[in-house]
Protein backbone atom coordinates (compact mmCIF):
# COMPACT_ATOMS: atom_id res chain seq x y z
CA UNK A 1 0.00 0.00 0.00
CA UNK A 2 1.65 3.16 -0.71
CA UNK A 3 5.00 2.35 -2.08
CA UNK A 4 6.89 3.97 -4.97
CA UNK A 5 9.02 3.02 -7.33
CA UNK A 6 10.73 3.58 -11.03
CA UNK A 7 11.80 1.38 -13.94
CA UNK A 8 14.75 1.02 -16.44
CA UNK A 9 17.90 -0.71 -16.68
CA UNK A 10 19.56 1.72 -19.01
CA UNK A 11 19.52 -1.21 -21.61
CA UNK A 12 15.54 -2.10 -22.84
CA UNK A 13 15.74 -4.93 -19.98
CA UNK A 14 12.40 -3.40 -17.91
CA UNK A 15 13.20 -3.93 -14.78
CA UNK A 16 11.11 -2.34 -12.01
CA UNK A 17 12.25 -1.19 -8.48
CA UNK A 18 9.97 -0.88 -5.96
CA UNK A 19 10.51 0.51 -2.09
CA UNK A 20 8.86 0.61 0.79
CA UNK A 21 4.76 1.17 1.34
CA UNK A 22 2.75 -0.57 4.36
CA UNK A 23 2.71 -4.08 4.90
CA UNK A 24 -0.79 -4.78 6.66
CA UNK A 25 -2.14 -2.52 9.56
CA UNK A 26 0.44 0.35 10.17
CA UNK A 27 3.21 -1.39 9.90
CA UNK A 28 5.66 0.04 7.01
CA UNK A 29 8.45 -1.10 4.90
CA UNK A 30 11.77 -0.67 4.08
CA UNK A 31 11.57 -3.28 1.30
CA UNK A 32 13.27 -3.16 -2.08
CA UNK A 33 11.53 -5.08 -4.99
CA UNK A 34 12.73 -5.83 -8.02
CA UNK A 35 10.19 -7.20 -11.14
CA UNK A 36 11.50 -7.90 -14.60
CA UNK A 37 8.72 -7.54 -16.74
CA UNK A 38 9.97 -10.52 -18.91
CA UNK A 39 9.75 -12.78 -15.79
CA UNK A 40 5.95 -11.03 -15.04
CA UNK A 41 5.45 -14.37 -12.31
CA UNK A 42 8.72 -13.42 -10.20
CA UNK A 43 9.18 -10.64 -7.42
CA UNK A 44 12.42 -10.64 -5.47
CA UNK A 45 13.34 -8.69 -2.56
CA UNK A 46 17.04 -7.16 -2.99
CA UNK A 47 19.35 -8.03 -0.24
CA UNK A 48 20.98 -5.10 0.39
CA UNK A 49 23.42 -3.45 2.76
CA UNK A 50 21.69 -0.12 3.54
CA UNK A 51 18.29 1.02 3.25
CA UNK A 52 16.55 4.59 3.72
CA UNK A 53 14.01 4.41 6.86
CA UNK A 54 10.65 2.32 6.51
CA UNK A 55 8.02 4.89 4.82
CA UNK A 56 4.97 5.26 2.86
CA UNK A 57 3.69 7.95 0.28
CA UNK A 58 6.53 8.53 -0.95
CA UNK A 59 7.89 9.69 -4.05
CA UNK A 60 10.48 8.18 -6.49
CA UNK A 61 11.21 8.39 -10.16
CA UNK A 62 14.01 6.68 -12.44
CA UNK A 63 16.71 7.99 -13.76
CA UNK A 64 18.45 5.62 -16.24
CA UNK A 65 19.67 2.77 -13.81
CA UNK A 66 19.16 4.65 -10.99
CA UNK A 67 16.00 4.81 -8.49
CA UNK A 68 15.55 8.13 -6.43
CA UNK A 69 13.40 8.21 -3.48
CA UNK A 70 12.51 11.70 -1.61
CA UNK A 71 10.64 12.52 1.42
CA UNK A 72 6.80 10.57 2.56
CA UNK A 73 5.21 9.68 5.31
CA UNK A 74 6.85 7.87 8.52
CA UNK A 75 3.87 7.94 11.60
CA UNK A 76 4.98 6.27 14.47
CA UNK A 77 2.62 3.03 15.57
CA UNK A 78 2.53 4.52 18.66
CA UNK A 79 1.29 7.84 18.58
CA UNK A 80 -1.93 9.52 17.17
CA UNK A 81 -1.33 10.35 13.53
CA UNK A 82 -3.86 12.75 13.05
CA UNK A 83 -1.99 15.38 12.56
CA UNK A 84 1.28 13.96 12.13
CA UNK A 85 4.62 15.51 12.31
CA UNK A 86 6.16 12.95 10.88
CA UNK A 87 6.75 14.02 7.16
CA UNK A 88 10.22 13.31 6.13
CA UNK A 89 12.47 15.36 3.29
CA UNK A 90 15.38 13.42 2.43
CA UNK A 91 16.86 12.02 -0.54
CA UNK A 92 17.99 8.47 -1.13
CA UNK A 93 19.42 7.07 -4.31
CA UNK A 94 20.19 3.50 -5.52
CA UNK A 95 21.88 2.30 -8.55
CA UNK A 96 20.35 -1.06 -10.37
CA UNK A 97 23.13 -3.54 -9.22
CA UNK A 98 24.76 -1.39 -6.57
CA UNK A 99 24.65 -3.05 -3.08
CA UNK A 100 22.49 -0.68 -1.48
CA UNK A 101 21.18 2.82 -1.35
CA UNK A 102 22.94 6.21 -0.77
CA UNK A 103 21.49 9.13 0.86
CA UNK A 104 22.59 12.10 -1.21
CA UNK A 105 23.43 15.10 0.82
CA UNK A 106 21.57 18.06 -0.18
CA UNK A 107 21.04 21.55 0.85
CA UNK A 108 17.95 24.04 0.95
CA UNK A 109 15.23 21.17 1.05
CA UNK A 110 11.97 21.33 0.57
CA UNK A 111 9.37 21.51 3.06
CA UNK A 112 8.85 17.83 4.44
CA UNK A 113 5.93 16.44 2.34
CA UNK A 114 4.29 13.33 1.14
CA UNK A 115 2.27 12.58 -2.55
CA UNK A 116 4.50 14.53 -4.45
CA UNK A 117 5.38 14.08 -8.03
CA UNK A 118 9.06 13.53 -9.11
CA UNK A 119 10.57 13.31 -12.44
CA UNK A 120 13.85 13.85 -14.38
CA UNK A 121 14.35 16.81 -16.18
CA UNK A 122 16.69 17.22 -19.32
CA UNK A 123 19.48 14.84 -19.33
CA UNK A 124 19.11 13.59 -15.88
CA UNK A 125 20.94 15.88 -14.14
CA UNK A 126 18.10 17.23 -11.93
CA UNK A 127 15.22 16.37 -10.58
CA UNK A 128 12.11 18.40 -10.58
CA UNK A 129 9.63 18.24 -7.43
CA UNK A 130 5.50 19.46 -7.14
CA UNK A 131 3.03 19.41 -4.85
CA UNK A 132 2.27 17.17 -2.20
CA UNK A 133 1.00 17.52 1.63
CA UNK A 134 1.80 17.78 5.11
CA UNK A 135 -0.18 18.41 8.00
CA UNK A 136 -1.13 21.72 10.11
CA UNK A 137 -0.12 20.93 13.40
CA UNK A 138 -2.18 23.55 15.21
CA UNK A 139 -5.66 22.79 13.49
CA UNK A 140 -8.77 24.47 14.58
CA UNK A 141 -10.57 21.72 14.14
CA UNK A 142 -9.53 17.68 14.05
CA UNK A 143 -11.30 17.77 9.96
CA UNK A 144 -9.86 16.19 7.19
CA UNK A 145 -9.74 19.42 5.57
CA UNK A 146 -8.14 21.26 8.77
CA UNK A 147 -5.76 19.08 9.10
CA UNK A 148 -4.37 18.62 5.63
CA UNK A 149 -1.80 21.31 4.36
CA UNK A 150 -1.54 21.13 0.26
CA UNK A 151 1.49 22.38 -1.05
CA UNK A 152 2.25 24.10 -4.83
CA UNK A 153 5.57 24.85 -4.58
CA UNK A 154 8.12 23.27 -7.40
CA UNK A 155 11.72 23.03 -6.10
CA UNK A 156 14.67 21.25 -8.66
CA UNK A 157 17.53 19.47 -7.23
CA UNK A 158 20.75 19.56 -9.56
CA UNK A 159 22.32 16.06 -8.53
CA UNK A 160 25.98 17.13 -9.14
CA UNK A 161 25.56 19.97 -6.23
CA UNK A 162 23.13 18.83 -4.51
CA UNK A 163 21.17 21.81 -3.79
CA UNK A 164 17.70 22.32 -4.13
CA UNK A 165 16.38 25.53 -5.83
CA UNK A 166 12.44 26.49 -5.02
CA UNK A 167 10.77 28.28 -8.64
CA UNK A 168 7.79 30.39 -8.70
CA UNK A 169 4.54 29.09 -10.28
CA UNK A 170 1.18 30.02 -10.84
CA UNK A 171 -0.60 26.66 -11.74
CA UNK A 172 -1.12 24.09 -11.73
CA UNK A 173 -2.48 25.60 -7.81
CA UNK A 174 -2.68 23.31 -4.39
CA UNK A 175 -3.07 19.74 -4.75
CA UNK A 176 -1.50 16.45 -2.94
CA UNK A 177 -1.00 13.29 -5.08
CA UNK A 178 -1.05 14.52 -8.55
CA UNK A 179 -2.90 11.50 -9.97
CA UNK A 180 -1.41 11.24 -13.50
CA UNK A 181 2.24 12.36 -14.74
CA UNK A 182 4.01 11.63 -18.47
CA UNK A 183 6.93 13.22 -20.34
CA UNK A 184 6.91 14.05 -23.55
CA UNK A 185 4.63 16.63 -23.73
CA UNK A 186 4.80 20.11 -26.01
CA UNK A 187 8.09 20.92 -26.35
CA UNK A 188 9.61 18.49 -23.95
CA UNK A 189 7.21 19.53 -20.61
CA UNK A 190 5.88 16.76 -18.51
CA UNK A 191 2.11 16.55 -18.10
CA UNK A 192 0.14 16.91 -15.29
CA UNK A 193 -3.22 15.32 -14.52
CA UNK A 194 -5.24 14.93 -11.55
CA UNK A 195 -4.93 15.43 -7.61
CA UNK A 196 -6.51 16.04 -4.00
CA UNK A 197 -7.41 19.30 -2.46
CA UNK A 198 -8.62 19.35 1.38
CA UNK A 199 -10.85 22.33 1.41
CA UNK A 200 -11.33 24.17 5.57
CA UNK A 201 -13.71 22.21 7.13
CA UNK A 202 -14.08 19.27 4.83
CA UNK A 203 -14.44 15.22 6.28
CA UNK A 204 -13.42 14.15 2.44
CA UNK A 205 -10.95 15.35 0.13
CA UNK A 206 -12.14 16.66 -3.29
CA UNK A 207 -10.24 15.56 -6.51
CA UNK A 208 -9.27 17.70 -9.06
CA UNK A 209 -9.29 17.86 -12.96
CA UNK A 210 -7.63 19.31 -15.34
CA UNK A 211 -4.33 18.80 -17.48
CA UNK A 212 -1.23 20.88 -17.07
CA UNK A 213 2.10 20.94 -19.12
CA UNK A 214 5.06 21.81 -16.76
CA UNK A 215 8.11 23.48 -18.17
CA UNK A 216 11.23 24.76 -16.71
CA UNK A 217 13.73 25.93 -18.70
CA UNK A 218 17.00 27.13 -16.89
Amino acid sequence: ESHDGGGGDGSGGGVWLIFGGKVGGHRLSDATLRFDTKQQDIMSRLQLCVSPPPRFCHSACAVGDRLFVYGGWAPEPSRENFPSSSFLSDTWMLRLGGEGWTRVRTAADPEPRCQASLWPLGDGGRLLLFGGASHNQQPDRLSYGDVVNDLDTVHILNLNTGVWLSTATTEPNLRGGVLAMAPGGPGGATLLGGGMHSDAGSEQPTFRSGMWAVDVRL
